[in-house]
């Protein structure tokens, strides 16, 4: 005899999703999100990186775009970050106070349409996603630190998993 599965559709999506793999939200609070405009990203980012390297700032997150590279910070590093950048004459934008939240999955590759349900959930909830990530077992979005908490809410309810503090599946 075969269980059924529960007639609400957003229950029957949870079950769906827990025996695909989704087994939690993870959050990275007191980060910062950096943009450094360039002319040749990929050839001048060594440069940038070996700069931050020897002021000691680890940087994470990053993305390479036509005319800049974006990356993340510790918010307590953002000042020694932008300083560096200045001295080499780069100019670099910056926004303080973000939070990069992840859906963390054992089969994340494995999950077809994984991407467009965060997305579409997190737009649905009019939260602005500044930068998204994804990896073997998880999709992260680097967010506004005030929209964390509904950006939280909502992928929680999406995918029926709370947030856990942090553990070794976590992408950090």
């Amino acid at each position: 005899m075969s269980r059924a599965r529960p007639a609400d559709r957003s229950g029957s999506r949870v079950a769906f999703e827990r025996d695909r793999g989704v087994t939690h939200l993870a959050a990275r609070h007191s980060v910062s999100h950096v943009s450094v405009c360039l002319r040749d990203p990929a050839a001048e980012m060594v440069g940038v990186f070996r700069r931050l390297a020897e002021a000691e700032v680890n940087v994470y997150f990053v993305k390479i775009h036509e005319d800049c590279i974006c990356f993340a910070v510790d918010t307590p590093a953002l000042d020694t970050a932008l300083r560096v950048l200045a001295e080499g004459s780069l100019e670099a934008r910056s926004e303080r106070d973000c939070t990069i939240v992840s859906t963390v999955a054992r089969s994340m590759r494995d999950m077809s349409g994984i991407m467009s349900r965060i997305m579409g959930c997190l737009n649905e909830a009019a939260i602005e996603v500044r930068e998204f990530a994804d990896s073997y077992n998880s999709v992260s979005c680097l967010v506004s630190a005030s929209d964390a908490g509904a950006a939280i809410a909502a992928l929680s309810a999406e995918f029926g998993v709370a947030l856990q503090a942090p553990s070794s599946e976590d992408p950090w």
